[in-house]
């Protein structure tokens, strides 16, 4: 297993913000990660898929994918410290 990078609610809810705001359109999109699991899941996360989404000028279909994009890129990387 892969080491993990120990980082807060917080922390997770702007790399994700960042990652997602690549996606062309969704420059004002904003992302917060709501809570940590008891334990970590099937693929090893320990935080929660409920989310707080703003979406500013991006379609929601868009902010959808590239949030989507953005979770699985954290998967693996990050464990809420």
């Amino acid at each position: 297993m892969a080491t993990t990078l120990p980082v807060t609610l917080e922390e997770l809810s702007e790399w994700i913000t960042d990652k997602a705001r690549r996606t062309s359109g969704c420059a004002g999109l904003k992302v917060s990660v709501q809570s940590k699991l008891p334990k970590s899941d099937h693929a090893g996360k320990n935080w929660a898929d409920s989310l707080v989404i703003s979406t500013g000028d991006c379609g929601i279909d868009e902010a959808f994918a590239a949030i989507a994009n953005a979770q699985r890129d954290a998967i693996g990387r990050f464990h809420i410290s």
